[in-house]
């Protein structure tokens, strides 16, 4: 696949709002990994009502670091070989993104700093001029400084057939507090792939949730290193696949220092003839006690053609530590069900609630409200009256 010779122009706002609400106080757009000034905020742009306070840099790495700052330069150059050390094994999507002429996406908070609204951060891949496969390769880096705070949410939409190779990169500093929400909305007749790496420092502490709605096959990989001794990592998600959509979850926790917390909770609802799968592996180093690590994986089949496919897998070399872990395959309740349509309630309400239920524990931690009024929308397209 190829990169199309003649890109069209850029889409307008109305093009951007409509595939991607908008959710944060400040919003920042890349098209094909290039940022893009006219459709991102600005101080003065009106629907900016929260300015950011000082000490807040967001906008395109070409942009914000100068003479003098280097910071974010190594931080870039650091992340962009592989790295096989962490967990045996080369990552070849992360080098191809590095190797691109993407123009990263960046957002830095400077120590002490805390950072009131979200921060959006929008991805978007456009279609080719000849309506072919186009090709994107965005980068975005989070870093955010010891004791400060910030929440951000992070958006991958497409507006045709392609594929999306994406790497986002996290740092947090020493007792810093980062909310991270990652949403991949791609087109049904695109491919995502996507790969999260974040190294936490002491006492920093990172609540992390990913969603995955769109593409047809889709890869979401996360990688968690817990550096620095009382740091926290909460990691959840939902996958919401119809037809016949693929989404595989990869997941990678290394505790190597002790005394540090980690809690992943992943679910899927699979329609159709849609399948997900999830392999999630928690290494607990040698030294590292005290870890304190939990990991739990929910599918719920809304078809009989659908399937889900889950590995849980814990490594542990150190004594003195806390480590569970759980898996189940399921569909609908049909006692639950019973019970409700004997209350009046019609069967297709019934199961669109229950699906809700189960996908609430995840949602609910969603901020701000008006994505979690998104997701919760797209449950409810879901049409559960049709299965058998």
């Amino acid at each position: 696949m190829t990169v199309d010779p003649d890109p069209p122009a850029s889409p307008d706002a109305t093009t951007v709002d409509r595939l991607a609400a908008r959710h944060g106080a400040v919003r920042i757009v890349f098209v094909d990994g290039r940022f893009s000034a006219e459709l991102s905020d600005s101080p003065s742009t009106p629907e900016a009502t929260t300015p950011l306070p000082p000490g807040v840099r967001v906008g395109s790495l070409g942009g914000l670091v100068g003479p003098g700052e280097s910071g974010l330069a190594e931080l870039l150059g650091r992340w962009s070989a592989p790295r096989p050390e962490d967990f045996g094994r080369d990552d070849c999507f992360g080098v191809l993104n590095a190797g691109s002429a993407s123009d990263p996406a960046v957002v830095t908070v400077n120590p002490g700093v805390a950072v009131g609204s979200p921060i959006h951060v929008l991805h978007l891949r456009t279609s080719g001029s000849d309506l072919g496969p186009t090709l994107s390769q965005p980068m975005t880096v989070i870093d955010v400084g010891s004791g400060a705070s910030c929440r951000v949410i992070e958006s991958h939409v497409s507006m045709g057939p392609g594929v999306t190779n994406a790497v986002t990169r996290i740092r947090a500093g020493v007792d810093s507090h980062l909310h991270h929400v990652r949403i991949q909305d791609d087109h049904a007749d695109g491919a995502h792939v996507g790969d999260t790496v974040v190294e936490q420092h002491r006492g920093s502490y990172l609540k992390s949730i990913s969603v995955n709605l769109g593409a047809g096959p889709s890869r979401n990989g996360i990688e968690v290193s817990l550096n620095g001794e009382h740091a926290t990592a909460e990691l959840s998600g939902l996958s919401l696949l119809t037809g016949t959509q693929r989404s595989d979850t990869v997941l990678n926790i290394a505790h190597r220092v002790p005394n540090c917390t980690s809690s992943q909770d992943f679910r899927s609802i699979v329609d159709d003839r849609a399948r997900s799968s999830f392999c999630g592996h928690v290494l607990v180093a040698h030294g590292a006690v005290g870890t304190d690590s939990s990991q739990s994986n929910r599918n719920l089949l809304l078809a009989r053609t659908a399937q889900a496919d889950t590995r849980p897998w814990l490594e542990i070399l150190a004594d003195d530590v806390r480590c569970t872990h759980g898996a189940t395959v399921g569909r609908l309740d049909d006692e639950s069900l019973f019970y409700m349509r004997s209350r009046g309630i019609p069967g297709h309400k019934a199961e669109s609630m229950l699906v809700g239920a189960f996908a609430a524990e995840v949602i609910d931690a969603v901020d701000p409200p008006s994505l979690r009024a998104t997701l919760y929308g797209r449950i409810d397209r879901l049409d559960a009256g049709a299965h058998d």
